[in-house]
């Protein structure tokens, strides 16, 4: 009788501890699941905030493309400012001319310009620095040279590139009407005094701006090059820009005059118009 106890109470003692085993197996088990299924589940939303971040950031590149492809078309001097400009370089060579010096070339692309001029023969080498919008430049000089880099435009923004800062609506024409006057001009001009359409009205950011047509800088517009040769005078190119109906939609982005060019300048830059 004392055997059958023993041996039921060591069964029942091996049965506890089977049993505590398995409801720590369990336990365990249900852990493990409850953490891998928390960590998927964080990966999860982990993954979801990557791929949503990588959106941003590509809607964020689509739209930055189309405001600077407006920014880099609208800056410039438009037709308003430049018989300005031309006035302010004319002016600003009359102080060389009266100690010897001869401006043969000079270029300006967007707001930046380089100026040369070579000492006349018979006047004696001496070296003054250059007043521009009422900015002093000192230039570099060789034996009987002067130059001056760097130089700056301080004419203010074109009218579209000052609208598009304010967020207000460009006033701009169809592109038929704005090249039927091109078109038009250059039948009652000679060769050498036509307006060069360099490219047709095209626009890099088409589809970019059909995606997001409520972005504030999507403007549908277009844009065309131009270049045009005219006399370096304030006189004739404000006549040229007082023709032109259209002034600020025509924007000057580089400047040149060289012993090639003559007594004109080249003009270059872009015009903007819609569909």
């Amino acid at each position: 009788m004392k055997e059958n106890l023993i041996f039921w109470k060591k069964k029942l003692k091996k049965s506890g501890s089977r049993r505590n085993g398995v409801v720590i197996l369990a336990g365990f088990l249900v852990t493990a699941i409850c953490i891998a299924g928390g960590g998927l589940y964080i990966k999860k939303v982990n993954d979801k905030k990557a791929a949503a971040e990588v959106e941003r950031q590509k809607i964020k590149r689509t739209q930055e493309s189309i405001t600077t492809f407006y920014r880099n078309a609208f800056t410039g001097v438009d037709l308003n400012q430049l018989p300005g400009v031309i006035r302010e370089i004319e002016r600003s060579r009359l102080p060389f001319s009266l100690i010897g010096f001869t401006e043969t070339d000079y270029s300006c692309s967007n707001y930046s310009c380089r100026f040369i001029y070579e000492l006349n023969d018979t006047f004696v080498f001496s070296v003054t620095d250059k007043n521009f919008f009422n900015t002093s430049y000192e230039g570099s000089f060789t034996e009987n040279t002067l130059n001056f880099e760097n130089v700056m435009i301080k004419s203010g923004d074109s009218r579209l590139l000052k609208n598009m800062n304010k967020g207000v609506q460009l006033d701009v024409v169809k592109c038929s009407n704005l090249l039927n006057y091109l078109y038009g001009y250059n039948s009652v001009m000679e060769q050498s005094d036509r307006v060069k359409v360099s490219k047709l009205p095209y626009s890099s950011v088409a589809n970019a701006e059909q995606q997001f047509p409520a972005y504030r800088d999507s403007y549908g517009l277009l844009t065309g090059e131009f270049e045009v040769h005219v006399p370096d005078g304030f006189s004739d190119v404000h006549l040229f820009s007082e023709r032109n109906p259209y002034k600020d939609l025509f924007i000057v982005q580089h400047i040149e005059k060289s012993v090639k060019t003559g007594t004109d300048i080249i003009l270059k830059g872009v015009f903007v118009c819609k569909k």
